[in-house]
């Protein structure tokens, strides 16, 4: 019985041996396949967060153009269409005269300036006259023009004085106000939308 025994002993650890081999290596298998799989989602979870980064800078830029695109719209806007400079010229003669203020525009740059291939300027001499706070109320106006623009030149003086003469403002209610302006207006050229 004994030599039984022992072969089932030997049996028993002849089938353990190899189903233990045959686990081990099954598991190595496994273990590999595990492996090999966990690194390609890993390396996809990468993939995936570099797309989101420049998803998320692609979104950033979009919302920047989108931005400086509304910016340029407004600024387009501002800008006088050249046939719309009667119009500009009516408008300001307009509000001299609800200001009680006496005008005189004159083109004083006809051939204007080219700014580019879209923009150019035409410039005008702006004599306001009238009681200072008129005058004041209109230069106020001109300063805040809904169209982009530009004063230079400001000289303001009493009527009854020389043009050289600065207005003193303790006595500003005392006489008429002459204000002499250039006026720069910034005109879309004809290709320009």
């Amino acid at each position: 019985m004994n030599k039984i025994k022992q072969k089932t002993y030997l049996n028993i650890a002849i089938f353990s041996s190899v189903v233990i081999a045959i686990f081990y290596v099954g598991n190595f298998y496994l273990v590999e396949a595990v492996k090999g799989l966990s690194l390609e989602i890993i390396n996809k979870k990468q993939k995936i967060e570099r797309l989101n980064k420049q998803s998320d800078q692609i979104n950033s830029i979009r919302t920047g153009y989108e931005y400086i695109q509304k910016e340029t719209n407004k600024v387009s806007d501002l800008i006088v269409n050249y046939p719309d400079i009667i119009d500009f010229i009516i408008e300001i003669e307009s509000v001299a005269e609800k200001n009680g203020v006496d005008l005189n525009v004159s083109v004083s740059n006809k051939d204007g300036g080219s700014l580019g291939d879209n923009l150019s300027f035409v410039g005008y001499s702006v004599k306001a006259a009238g009681d200072f706070d008129n005058v004041m109320h209109f230069l106020v106006y001109l300063e805040n023009l809904k169209y982009l623009n530009k004063i230079e030149n400001i000289r303001m003086y009493y009527s009854s004085e020389s043009k050289n003469d600065p207005v003193d403002l303790y006595k500003a209610d005392s006489s008429e106000i002459v204000l002499n302006a250039n006026l720069k207006v910034y005109i879309k050229n004809k290709d320009l939308k």
